[in-house]
C-alpha cells in the first residue's frame, strides 16, 4: 500500500467510497464499514485468494473476481451481495465446512440459541459451537451466518487428530482446522520462521509443525500471531482459551521492550483475559512477540503489592495511603536536598516520570534524579549526543524494510527486541544486505550477508577498521560531509591508527572481510545502523563509532536510514525525554541553560536548582557512604541487575527508602515504605518508544487492591509537603503541562493521540511529527565527527567473556531439562581440557553455577555463550522466581568475565 495522499473514488453497493492507491477492494470496503465475507484474507498479510469467499462483481469485468486480489481504480463500481455471489459463497462454504464440525453452524434453530445453550434436540451432534474455545469470536461463525448456509452436501469428516497441549502458550486442535492457511502464511510472512507448514495434499491436507514435533522443536518463537489470525478454534491460547469473548478491546502499548508495540487488551468483567495484536498499530503494524502476547499474567500474580506498607520493628506491615504519605513527607522534610536521591523507572509512563522529576526539583530542590536502564545506560550514548545533539534513534523501525543495507552491532534483537528483528528480516527478504558484528552467533547472524564474529570487546576496533578501509577506497559521502559535518579531517587522522592487519589480528576478522563491508557501505544506500547494549553499557565508544560511520556514509536524516540505539525497557526513551536526568530538564534541555532554568523556576518556584545533580551510580555510591540518606525508587516490575550487590548495599545503608512497585523486589526488601503500583493495564498515560513515538497507554481494568499510578503517589507526597502545582486530576492534565515546558513535545496532546501516535520533535499542534530526525540539519547544527582510538581487549579470567543468551523459545529447556548451557569454541575447549557434553562449573564475579558444555562453531574464540533456562529469564511471562544462584547470573550485565572448571 502506498503512502501517497491521492484518493481513488469508487462505488461499493451504491455507496461512494474513497480509497488509497494500491488498496485492494476488500480493504477499501473494510475501511468504509462494508462487510465482505472472507476466510483466508488478513489485513497484515499478502492476498492469498484461496477461499473464494470474498468474490465480488465489478463493472466492466467478466466473472466474479476475488476482492482480496482486485486493486481499486477510479470510477469502479462494485457489488458485494448479488444473488449470483450469494450462491457462489454458499457452495464454496459448504465444501469448506466438510473440514469443520458444522452441526450448530447449519442448524435452523441457531438464531434462537443463547451463547451457552446446550442443544437437547439433536443428541448426535457432539462437536457443538458451545464446546469450542473460539465460540462467539469465530470468523467461520460470522461467515456462515452471513451466507445463510442451510445444509452441507458432504458429511463432516472427523480427522481423529490428538489435541496437542505440549507447547507452553499454545494449544492445537487440528480437528477444527479449515485449512485456510492463515497461520502458515503468518509464520512465514510476518515472523519469518516457518514453524508451521501444510502437510499432505488434497482433502487430507492438515497444518502441522515443520519438524513433526512440538512447536519449539520447529523453531517457534511463540509470537502468538498464528493464534490471532486463526479464524476458528484450531490454534488457541493455552491459559485463556476458555475465557470466552471479551466485553471490550482496549488499545494500549506493550510494557516490555522499547519497540513500543500497540496491542489490544481483551477485557471481560473487568479482568484482562488475553492480549491480541493491533493491526492498526503504527509502531508494529500487527506484529507481536512472546512477551507482548503472553507476558501479562503477572498483573494477577498472588505476589502483587496491593496495599501501602510501613516497616515496623524490621517487618513491613499494612497501612493506609494517608498514613504512608504523611510519613514519607515527614521523613523527607528532615533531609537537605543533597541528601535525597530520586530514582525513576524506564517502565513508568511519561506522566509518572515528569511528575517525579518535577517533585525532585520543585518540591525537594535537588537534581539528584536518574533512572536505571539495565540494557543501555544513558552515559553510553554520550557519543551520539556529541555527534548529533541527541541520543535518540534517528528514524523509524518499520522503514528499515526498505533499507538496502543494515549493520547490526552487539544486538541480539531476536530475543531482546523481536519485532525490530522482524523489520530486518523483511528487509533481507526484499534484498537488503545484512552485516552483523557480534562476538555471539546470533540468530540474525545466520541470515547475514557478512557475519563478523569478532573476539569479545573488539567491536569498536573492527568498526574503525571498516571506516579506515572506506576512506582509503574513497567510499565516503563527500557531499554530505561537506555540507553537514564538522571535523572530518580529524576523524580521518585518528583512523590512521586502525591498521587493518593489526585490527584483524586483534579481532579475528580478516582484513579482506572489513574491506568488503566497506564496499557494501559505499554502494548500498539507504543504510541503517542498529546497536545494542552489551558493549554500549561499558562506555560511549560504540555509540561514537556508529555515529561516525553513519555520517561518513551520509545515512542520517533520510528515510530507511539512520542510527538506532536499542534501549532496554518500554519507556527508556520517555524517561530521558521527561527530564529524569541529573543534568537535563524535559526535552533534553540542559539544566545549566539560563533560559530553561529561569523558565522552569518561574513556573515551578524558587527551589528549582541550577546545578546538575548526581547520576545513578554516583547516587548509589553516595548512599553506601551515607552521604545520601533518603531515596525514592519507582520500579513497577522492573528487574534491575545487581550481580555485584552494590544496590543492596546502598539500600541497606540508607536511613529512609521509599519504593513504589507492583511486585516484590530488592527495593521492598530494604524499603521503609512500600507503595503499591498500578500495572500497565490499570493506568492511563503515554510512553515513548525507541523511535521517538509517543503513544497512549490506556487503562483497561481497575487497579488491583489499592494500587495507584506513580504520578498520583508522588503528587500526594508533594502536596503533603506543602508544594504547589501538583493538583493533577488526570494524566492528560500532566501531558498538557509537559507540552508547555518541553519544546519537542509542544504539539502533543491526548486529544491528538486518540487519532494516532506522534514522533517528536513536534513543536506545535499543526506539526505532523518527525519520522526522520536531523533531516535538514542536526539538532546541534552540524554533525560532529569524533576521534577514535583502537584498544585491545583486556584479558579476563581464563581469557573468556560470557554472554547471556536469553532463550525465550522452549527448545533449550526441553533439551537441557532446565540446565544452563555453556557453548565454547573448539580451541578454547582443547586448551581447558573440556569435552562436548561434559558437566562444568561456570565461575563469574557474582558466583558460580553448574552447566553443560557444548563445543561447536557458535562461540568465537575467547567467548562463552551462556544460555540460561527459559523459565528463569522471562519473569514477566511466567512470573516465577529465578532459582538459587541462577538469579545472580540472569540479573547481571549481559557480558562479564568467566572461568570454566570441570565439575
Amino acid at each position: 500500500m502506498t503512502t501517497t495522499s491521492k484518493k481513488i473514488r469508487l462505488k461499493i453497493d451504491g455507496v461512494e467510497v474513497e480509497a488509497k492507491p494500491g488498496q485492494m477492494v476488500i480493504e477499501a470496503a473494510r475501511d468504509a464499514g462494508i462487510y465482505i465475507p472472507y476466510l483466508c484474507w488478513h489485513p497484515i498479510m499478502k492476498p492469498y485468494g484461496a477461499c473464494r469467499m470474498c468474490v465480488v462483481e465489478v463493472s466492466n469485468v467478466r466473472g466474479q473476481p476475488a476482492s482480496c486480489h482486485t486493486p481499486v481504480a477510479d470510477g469502479m463500481e462494485i457489488k458485494t451481495n448479488t444473488p449470483v455471489l450469494e450462491d457462489i459463497r454458499r457452495d464454496v462454504l459448504a465444501l469448506t465446512l466438510v473440514n469443520h464440525p458444522h452441526g450448530c453452524l447449519t442448524c435452523w434453530r441457531t438464531e434462537h440459541c443463547g451463547p451457552k445453550d446446550v442443544c437437547l434436540r439433536n443428541v448426535s451432534v457432539t462437536d457443538r459451537c458451545v464446546v469450542c474455545p473460539q465460540n462467539e469470536r469465530c470468523e467461520l461463525q460470522d461467515v456462515t451466518y452471513y451466507t445463510k448456509v442451510a445444509e452441507v452436501p458432504l458429511p463432516y469428516q472427523y480427522r481423529n487428530l490428538p489435541l496437542d497441549t505440549r507447547n507452553p502458550f499454545i494449544d492445537h486442535d487440528m480437528n477444527l482446522c479449515i485449512v485456510c492457511g492463515k497461520c502458515v502464511r503468518a509464520c512465514n510472512e510476518i515472523e519469518g520462521v516457518d514453524a508451521i507448514i501444510f502437510e499432505q495434499r488434497g482433502n487430507r491436507t492438515v497444518v502441522a509443525t515443520s519438524q513433526g514435533g512440538t512447536l519449539a522443536d520447529s523453531g517457534c518463537t511463540f509470537c502468538g500471531v498464528c493464534v490471532d489470525v486463526c479464524p476458528v478454534g484450531a490454534i488457541t491460547e493455552k491459559d485463556s482459551k476458555w475465557a470466552g469473548r471479551a466485553d471490550d478491546l482496549v488499545t494500549s502499548v506493550c510494557s516490555h521492550c522499547s519497540v513500543g508495540c500497540s496491542l489490544n487488551l481483551n477485557v471481560k468483567k473487568d479482568k484482562l483475559i488475553r492480549v491480541t495484536h493491533d493491526i492498526e498499530g503504527e509502531g508494529n503494524h500487527g506484529q507481536e512477540c512472546v512477551q507482548g502476547k503472553f507476558g501479562y499474567k503477572w498483573v494477577y500474580s498472588k505476589d502483587r503489592v496491593l496495599t501501602p506498607q510501613v516497616r515496623r520493628d524490621g517487618t513491613l506491615a499494612e497501612t493506609t495511603w494517608p498514613e504512608a504519605i504523611a510519613l514519607i513527607a515527614q521523613r523527607l522534610a528532615q533531609y537537605r536536598p543533597d541528601e535525597i536521591a530520586i530514582f525513576g523507572s524506564p517502565k513508568a509512563t511519561n506522566e509518572d516520570s515528569f511528575v517525579l522529576q518535577k517533585f525532585a526539583r520543585a518540591a525537594l530542590g535537588t537534581s539528584n534524579v536518574d533512572f536505571i536502564d539495565p540494557l543501555m545506560r544513558v552515559p553510553a550514548l554520550a557519543g551520539l549526543e556529541r555527534a548529533f545533539g541527541s541520543t535518540a534513534a534517528t528514524g523509524t523501525l518499520a522503514d528499515m524494510r526498505a533499507s538496502r543495507l543494515i549493520l547490526v552491532v552487539d544486538a541480539d534483537l531476536t530475543f531482546e527486541h523481536p519485532v525490530a528483528a522482524l523489520q530486518i528480516k523483511e528487509a533481507v527478504r526484499r534484498g537488503a544486505k545484512l552485516v552483523v558484528l557480534d562476538p555471539r552467533d546470533t540468530e540474525l547472524g545466520m541470515q547475514a550477508t557478512e557475519k563478523l564474529a569478532c573476539v569479545p570487546d573488539t567491536e569498536v576496533a573492527v568498526l574503525g577498521g571498516i571506516m579506515r578501509a572506506l576512506l582509503d577506497a574513497g567510499g565516503e559521502d563527500t557531499a554530505f560531509i561537506r555540507d553537514r559535518c564538522d571535523a572530518p579531517d580529524e576523524l580521518a587522522a585518528s583512523l590512521k591508527a586502525f591498521d587493518l592487519t593489526a585490527v584483524a589480528k586483534m579481532s579475528g576478522i580478516p582484513a579482506e572481510r572489513m574491506v568488503q563491508v566497506a564496499r557494501l557501505l559505499a554502494t548500498h544506500k539507504p543504510a541503517a545502523f542498529v546497536f545494542g547494549g552489551s558493549l554500549a553499557g561499558v562506555d560511549d565508544a560504540l555509540g561514537t563509532a556508529i555515529a561516525n560511520m553513519a555520517m561518513l556514509t551520509g545515512n542520517v536524516g533520510k528515510a530507511s536510514a539512520g542510527v538506532f540505539p536499542m534501549r532496554g525497557e518500554n519507556n527508556s526513551q520517555g524517561a530521558e525525554d521527561m527530564g529524569v536526568s541529573p543534568d537535563r530538564l524535559s526535552g533534553g534541555q540542559p539544566i545549566g541553560s539560563a533560559g530553561a532554568w529561569l523558565r522552569h523556576r518561574e513556573m515551578w518556584g524558587s527551589k528549582v536548582p541550577e546545578a546538575a545533580g548526581l547520576n545513578g551510580p554516583a547516587m548509589l555510591e553516595a548512599m553506601r557512604q551515607r552521604k545520601i540518606k533518603a531515596a525514592i525508587f519507582l520500579s513497577e516490575n522492573q528487574v534491575v541487575p545487581d550481580a555485584s550487590g552494590k544496590l543492596a548495599l546502598a539500600l541497606q545503608a540508607a536511613e529512609f527508602v521509599v519504593s513504589h512497585q507492583a511486585l516484590p523486589s530488592v527495593y521492598s526488601r530494604h524499603a521503609h515504605v512500600v507503595l503499591p503500583a498500578a500495572s500497565f493495564a490499570e493506568r492511563d498515560g503515554t510512553t515513548t518508544s525507541v523511535e521517538r513515538r509517543v503513544q497512549r497507554v490506556r487503562q483497561a481494568v481497575k487497579p488491583q487492591g489499592q494500587a495507584r499510578s506513580a504520578w498520583q503517589a508522588i503528587a500526594a507526597i508533594a502536596r503533603e509537603m506543602g508544594a504547589t502545582g501538583f493538583d493533577y486530576t488526570s494524566a492528560s492534565q500532566i501531558m498538557d503541562e509537559i507540552a508547555r515546558v518541553t519544546p519537542s513535545y509542544a504539539g502533543v496532546s491526548y486529544e491528538r493521540l486518540e487519532a494516532g501516535s506522534v514522533q517528536w520533535p513536534c513543536p506545535d499542534a499543526a506539526h505532523p511529527g518527525t519520522p526522520d530526525l536531523h533531516a535538514s540539519q542536526f539538532l546541534r547544527g552540524r554533525g560532529l565527527f569524533q576521534n577514535m582510538a583502537p584498544s585491545a581487549p583486556a584479558a579476563r579470567g581464563d581469557g573468556l567473556t560470557a554472554f547471556v543468551a536469553v532463550a525465550r523459545e522452549v527448545k533449550g529447556v526441553l533439551e537441557l531439562n532446565g540446565s544452563p548451557l555453556a557453548e565454547i569454541a573448539s580451541g578454547d575447549a582443547v586448551k581447558l581440557g573440556i569435552r562436548d557434553g561434559e558437566s562444568i562449573r561456570v565461575v563469574a564475579p557474582m558466583g558460580e553455577i553448574a552447566a553443560k558444555a557444548r563445543v561447536n562453531g557458535r562461540a568465537t574464540p575467547g567467548s562463552v555463550l551462556l544460555t540460561l533456562p527459559h523459565y528463569a529469564v522471562v519473569m514477566d511471562v511466567f512470573n516465577k522466581a529465578t532459582p538459587g544462584q541462577l538469579a545472580l547470573f540472569t540479573r547481571a550485565n549481559k557480558r562479564y568475565p568467566v572461568q570454566l572448571r570441570k565439575a
